[in-house]
């Protein structure tokens, strides 16, 4: 949209067509071509995510416009050095806030801004996503002894506890990697599957193993690559997924092939947006911050239903039509924190005649707003 939206501001179709898009999910060789037009000054702009943020080198740009706060000093340093490359030059970085809470703060305060430190760094190992995956290809190189790995994985876990239950995360990881089928028990070790051990590929740009594919209908071309976590949002039947500012219509979606198509539209007046509805529901607690006993964190359920979508015309962002559909849900467990009411607290809500409810809503969005400033993420990560 945005690509869209900046073509239409340009009167020359020689400008127009030195402008482009680009996304970690476009094939590898379109990327590769876009990456050449800008090093090469054969494009003039690129309307990109951030998968452009680090890793290419971008030539001689002059300029950047980030729409919105980054979420981080580290991104927006990295997003704004994109520009003024060459010896000598200079760049100007410019960043347009929306009307969000932590946004308008930053526009009021843009010298402190600038004046800020770059974040630190910081990977939860023991993540059971990347645990996971950790374990599945340490165990090709070499099977895996848990009397010993599960504490060279899983490092808080204090060595004198060897006497001990093992780590519940590492346990957790190996019977799913089990059930899986990708590794097996043999005297006391965890050993690779023999299916692994031809398998190099390793996701890079994403942590889901499962990618839609986005064909057009024309000449079969794959187009995109759609997370699977993404695409029940994005590739849903009657969606208009754009690519290069050109609008497609997806008019199939096979959830058994991952598979995607897209048929190519001369022109359409509005973009859809899915309509959703998320429960998420502990199911182990794993830690509790003393933060008067209500914060903790733990394996989450996660369940999502995409169950419409809406048309918006794309001039005027007007609301123009709804429809529904039927989709099976989305569940995977994941790592969520959470905070749990103590019962004086709602004692009290009541007894004040306030609305629980509605004021847990309220502070879900201050909540949503104000963890950029504490956790190195967009406030559209959490959910």
């Amino acid at each position: 949209l945005v690509l869209m939206y900046a073509r239409d501001l340009v009167d020359s179709d020689h400008l127009k067509n030195k402008m482009a898009a680009y996304r970690g999910g476009y094939d590898k060789s379109e990327r590769r071509i876009i990456e050449k037009g800008l090093f090469g000054g054969s494009l003039v702009c690129v309307v990109a995510t951030c998968a452009l943020e680090l890793g290419v080198d971008v030539g001689e740009l002059d300029a950047t416009i980030h729409l919105g706060h980054p979420g981080s000093i580290a991104s927006l340093w990295q997003q704004a050095g994109r520009a003024g490359r060459r010896p000598g030059s200079e760049s100007i970085a410019i960043v347009v806030c929306w009307d969000s809470p932590l946004d308008q703060q930053l526009a009021r305060a843009g010298s402190r801004l600038l004046k800020r430190g770059v974040e630190a760094a910081a990977l939860d190992i023991q993540n059971e996503n990347v645990l996971r995956m950790h374990l599945r290809y340490a165990a090709i190189e070499r099977p895996l002894d848990p009397d010993t790995d599960a504490f060279l994985f899983c490092p808080s876990t204090r060595m004198n506890d060897k006497t001990k239950n093992l780590p519940k995360l590492f346990l957790s990881c190996i019977n799913e990697l089990v059930r899986r089928g990708e590794i097996e028990y043999r005297l006391g070790l965890y050993a690779a599957h023999p299916i692994l051990n031809n398998e190099k590929k390793i996701q890079l740009r994403t942590i889901d193993p499962i990618q839609f594919q986005v064909h057009s209908s024309i000449n079969n071309v794959k187009l995109d690559e759609i997370p699977y976590s993404r695409a029940f949002y994005e590739l849903y039947q009657g969606a208009i997924y754009m690519h290069q500012a050109k609008p497609f219509l997806i008019t199939k979606l096979d959830i058994k092939k991952y598979i995607a198509i897209a048929q190519p539209l001369k022109h359409c007046a509005y973009y859809t947006s899915a309509q959703n509805h998320t429960d998420a529901d502990p199911i182990d607690i794993l830690d509790i911050w003393p933060l008067g006993n209500i914060c903790r964190t733990g394996l989450v359920r996660v369940h999502s239903h995409v169950w419409g979508y809406r048309k918006i015309c794309k001039h005027t962002g007007k609301f123009l039509s709804s429809h529904e559909f039927s989709l099976p849900p989305l569940e995977f467990i994941t790592r969520g924190i959470w905070l749990d009411l103590p019962q004086e607290a709602i004692h009290e809500i009541s007894q004040a005649n306030l609305d629980l409810h509605h004021g847990i809503h309220a502070c879900t969005h201050a909540i949503l707003n104000i963890v950029p400033l504490f956790v190195v993420c967009d406030n559209t990560d959490v959910n």
